[in-house]
């Protein structure tokens, strides 16, 4: 899918809110094309996650 014009929408606006990981942007001229942020993964939204010590 292509947004060619997102507004206000845009990657700014993104988030990782209810634990969804950001999308990947890429950066599209004419026909030339790049990847200039990679999708993210699960893994690394929770990177930093863990329960409390009383908890187990």
């Amino acid at each position: 899918m292509a947004l060619l014009d997102a507004g206000a929408y845009g990657a700014v606006m993104s988030s990782t809110y209810n634990a969804r990981p950001l999308a990947p942007i890429a950066w599209v001229d004419g026909d030339r094309w790049a990847v200039i942020r990679d999708r993210q993964l699960h893994a690394d939204l929770w990177a930093g996650e863990r329960l409390a010590d009383f908890m187990t």
